[in-house]
């Protein structure tokens, strides 16, 4: 499989109503004081996206924030909801993204309690 620049985007839906296209990125300080994920889940057969972000500190509660019925994202992959706004924007294909959040997050004692 060859990957090239325009794979950075949103594609064409696949067949069925369980296709779906992630974007998933991670981040860490260099000195392990911060570290955290981001993912945005497309589901175009139900006009919806998930988000999920994660940010992490020694010492701290883990912080989440999570929205399971956000909009479907454009091709700009931004959107807006109550209490959460989320842009992804590929700078340089394939090396460069710059990743915008602004949401209200769960400080959360044990992971564990997110699968509950």
């Amino acid at each position: 499989m060859t990957v090239s620049a325009s794979d950075e985007g949103l594609h064409a839906p696949g067949p069925g109503p369980a296709w779906a296209e992630s974007w998933t990125f991670d981040f860490s300080a260099g000195n392990g004081a911060v570290a955290g994920w981001v993912r945005l889940t497309r589901l175009p057969a139900r006009g919806r996206s998930w988000y999920q972000a994660f940010l992490a500190r020694p010492g701290h509660p883990l912080v989440a924030v999570v929205e399971l019925d956000a909009p479907e994202v454009d091709r700009t992959l931004e959107f807006r909801t109550t209490g959460l706004w989320a842009a992804h924007i590929c700078e340089t294909p394939l090396d460069h993204w710059t990743v915008g959040l602004e949401a209200f997050g769960l400080g959360i004692d044990d992971p564990a309690e997110l699968y509950g």
